[in-house]
């Protein structure tokens, strides 16, 4: 799990409206929340850079839960949770190829050996070894069925299948070069709406 806060200190921002201070809270609340979207697009484009990920690998609904600031807690929160997803799902369903499910015909599969890459600069690997991965249908649930990469738990052709996956992706986002662009995103961003939002109470335009 990997949790980014977006926050601002209240006492600078009291002492900048002066006679004005009540307003900080709604200032912060309204600037943090302008903020935190050049933050999440920055980590998913700087991911992007090192790997082979989509824009929904990063930012989807079931990896990024956004928590906006309020009245009675002025931080934004980006929190991003994911286990290791199949492989198979990866880059758009692009990860590993050749993306078709295995068949075997008097002992011979149709796909000798699959092949996936996760990280950019690096062609796609041969996934040899005594229990070779391979991409198979299962069922999901009562009705439902799931397409990923699978490897047997032992060499026998019976054996448990196993699903193969890929990093987690919030283990890659607390990389320092994908946190630094972070915050020399985020930061610039959130003080100029802050200097905007001061600024707007100062003149009156916000009340």
């Amino acid at each position: 799990m990997l949790v980014q806060s977006i926050y601002v200190d209240e006492g600078q921002v009291k002492e900048r409206l002066g006679a004005l201070e009540s307003q900080s809270t709604k200032v912060i609340v309204r600037a943090v929340n302008r903020s935190y979207t050049s933050g999440k697009n920055a980590i998913a484009e700087e991911a992007r850079k090192g790997y082979y990920l989509s824009q929904h690998d990063v930012n989807g609904k079931n990896i990024l839960k956004i928590t906006k600031a309020t009245y009675s807690n002025p931080v934004a929160t980006l929190k991003y949770t994911d286990r290791h997803r199949n492989l198979n799902l990866w880059n758009g369903k692009k990860a590993v190829s050749p993306g078709k499910i295995i068949h075997w015909s008097h002992g011979t599969p149709n796909v000798p050996i699959y092949k996936a890459a996760v990280k950019r600069g690096h062609g796609k690997v041969e996934m040899r070894g005594e229990n070779k991965p391979f991409i198979q249908k299962v069922r999901s649930g009562e009705d439902g069925e799931f397409v990923g990469l699978f490897r047997r738990r032992t060499a026998k052709r019976d054996s448990q299948l196993v699903g193969v996956g890929g990093p987690a992706i919030p283990q890659i986002l607390k990389q320092d070069t994908i946190m630094d662009r972070f915050q020399r995103t985020a930061g610039p961003v959130l003080q100029k709406r802050l200097d905007h939002e001061i600024d707007a109470v100062l003149k009156g335009v916000v009340k």
